[in-house]
């Protein structure tokens, strides 16, 4: 659950969050959303045929654009729990380690489950080809599944030029460069947050110019496309990440709080979003769109804010991150149950029949297999860590005063 200051300080003229924060669900049901639609973007290729207009539909084509919302979201959230940690105080040594161990126990367990689960997934995809005859094929035989790409997954540099393709879990190339960003962040919000006006146009101009490049010369030129992963992806995540930071700083000010508590510019915002990618303009004007949903989101007062706060919103939420770790191997696992089934010897053209009924019908697996994975893997191993590392330190305060 997302946190919400119950109250501000201010310092150099910036307020702060305190240490005593009431709940807010909205920006946790935001997070579940991107998740659904990033999964609806990479099923959608799997029953594309059988819509009646025989094409992927723009929005749903422009799915990736979903990560970009994690990536600001993360800026924003961050920024909100731990401002007042780091935000005008100097890093000290344990400040600094219980955040990364923090972010450690909410990332790292159930991404390395799903590398595990991948990798004996593709041994025994292996044994498979022998039993049914089709075909020799070696584990970890290509980039994309080799024993290098085991190696990088684990040190969460999957995402970081390393590679040329996504490998194993491929959405976890965005944990990876959001890791590293984890990782500069305490020293850097400071700067950004404190900073003047003038600067924090600056920042924010700079970041914008290099996603423009990222989108314009990187990516096809002239495409306009923000869809970079293993390549650039750290830049494409950290220059999200630090709006979001901005964004909050102009959330904490307080300045747009009457305009924004109204469900108009939710719902101008959703618009704005859905039309950017319907329309399919450049991606680079999807940015403006999430930065306003979420700051509407956050300073919400009426419907938009009860409807993000219903159980199964949050419960959504709650879940975001299995969804969106495990997604991509529930559609592995049904991919090759399909091709077993109906005699197929590769799967590289499958397309499923049924249209948006098989959609709708993958999205709800999906859903049971995350809310698994969630409650069996995530929380539970999240509390084990966070539980063993309070114990130590209360521990050593025991062998200290003894």
């Amino acid at each position: 659950m997302v946190t919400l200051p119950a109250a501000r300080l201010s310092i150099a003229g910036a307020p702060l969050p305190t240490r005593t924060p009431a709940q807010l669900g909205a920006l946790t049901s935001l997070r579940g959303i991107a998740a659904l639609a990033v999964v609806v973007f990479h099923f959608d290729k799997l029953v594309v045929s059988s819509w009646p207009a025989e094409a992927t539909l723009p929005f749903i084509a422009k799915g990736y654009l979903f990560v970009d919302l994690f990536f600001i979201l993360s800026g924003f959230i961050l920024t909100h729990v731990y401002g007042h940690t780091f935000v005008g105080q100097r890093v000290t040594r344990p400040d600094y380690a219980r955040f990364l161990f923090a972010r450690f126990a909410r990332i790292y367990p159930l991404h390395l489950f799903m590398l595990t689960m991948w990798v004996l997934l593709d041994l025994a995809k292996s044994g498979l080809a022998e039993i049914t005859g089709h075909g020799a094929r070696q584990p970890f035989a290509t980039e994309a599944t080799s024993v290098k790409a085991i190696a990088s997954n684990v040190f969460l540099l999957q995402g970081m030029h390393l590679h040329h393709e996504l490998t194993w879990n491929g959405p976890s190339w965005s944990i990876s460069t959001e890791w590293w960003v984890y990782l500069l962040f305490p020293f850097l919000v400071t700067t950004i947050y404190l900073a003047s006006p003038i600067y924090r146009a600056a920042i924010a101009a700079s970041s914008l110019a290099l996603l423009y490049g990222l989108a314009f010369v990187v990516t096809t030129p002239g495409l306009g496309a923000l869809d970079v992963t293993v390549d650039y992806g750290f830049v494409r995540c950290a220059c999200e990440f630090f709006l979001g930071v901005l964004a909050y700083r102009l959330y904490a000010s307080g300045a747009l709080r009457d305009g924004l508590s109204r469900d108009r510019i939710f719902v101008l915002a959703t618009l704005w979003i859905v039309l950017v990618m319907q329309f399919q303009l450049h991606d680079l004007w999807v940015i403006p769109g999430f930065v306003t949903l979420i700051l509407a989101a956050a300073e919400n007062r009426q419907l938009a804010t009860r409807v993000l706060n219903t159980y199964p919103a949050i419960l959504l939420g709650e879940m975001s991150y299995s969804i969106y770790m495990c997604h991509t191997f529930v559609r592995e696992i049904v991919s090759l149950v399909y091709v077993q089934l109906m005699g197929q010897r590769t799967d590289a053209d499958l397309m499923l029949p049924g249209g948006s009924a098989t959609l709708v019908l993958l999205v709800a697996l999906v859903l049971v297999v995350s809310f698994c994975t969630w409650r069996l893997v995530e929380r539970p191993s999240r509390e084990y860590l966070r539980r063993f590392v309070a114990e130590r330190r209360g521990a050593s305060v025991v062998q200290a005063r003894s």
